[in-house]
Formats: C-alpha cells, structure tokens, sequence
C-alpha cells in the first residue's frame, strides 16, 4: 500500500511540475510565450537551470531545449527587450537555485 501511495505521490509531483522542453522558435508568431534573458536575477520572473538531458526535468525553472518544435511542451521566442516580453528569466548554475521568483506568472508554462 505504501508503495502505490509513493507512486501515485511521484506522478502528482510530476504532473505539478513546471520543468519544461523547449523550443526556441524563429518568429514571435510561432511562439507560446516571448522570453527575455536577463543578467539581473533581481529583475527575474523564473531563475531557469539548462540541462541537457530530458530526464533531468524534475522541478519547475529546470529546461530542456530541443531542436524539434514537435517534441516541445512551449516554444518560446527570445525578445531583446524586457518591456517585449511575457517571462523574464535569468540562467542559474544550479538546479537547487531553478525555480520562480514571480509565481503569477506560472501560468504561462502550465
């Protein structure tokens, strides 16, 4: 019984998760969401660790990006200004520091 409670545990955590395949699109018209990169983690919505592995997607703020728009959950489009975007994000060295600063805007990944 313990077993199936931690399984089912696991599937929800995963299914509550915000880790994320992406694609960068080269159009804002083919995007989900437009993104700004920015080098102030102050002015971050999302701090978002890149990894390169796919099973590695465990937390919200960790991503994947992929080079097929078909295999991604949201296909993004970088903006060059903060004022143009949806989502502010700042890259991270770590996965423990991936994670939202500004959570109204968790939405745009569900």
């Amino acid at each position: 019984m313990q077993k199936i409670l931690f399984v089912i545990l696991i599937v929800f955590a995963a299914f509550l998760s915000n880790a994320q395949k992406v694609f960068t699109a080269q159009s804002g018209k083919h995007a989900d969401i437009k993104v700004y990169i920015t080098e102030n983690q102050m002015q971050a919505d999302l701090m978002v660790y890149k990894v390169t592995d796919e099973k590695l997607l465990k937390k919200d703020g960790v991503w994947f990006f992929t080079d097929k728009e078909s295999e991604a959950e949201k296909i993004i489009f970088l903006v060059n200004s903060p004022s143009d975007a949806d989502l502010i994000i700042f890259y991270v060295s770590s996965p423990t520091q991936a994670g939202w600063k500004n959570p109204v805007k968790k939405k745009l990944l569900k």
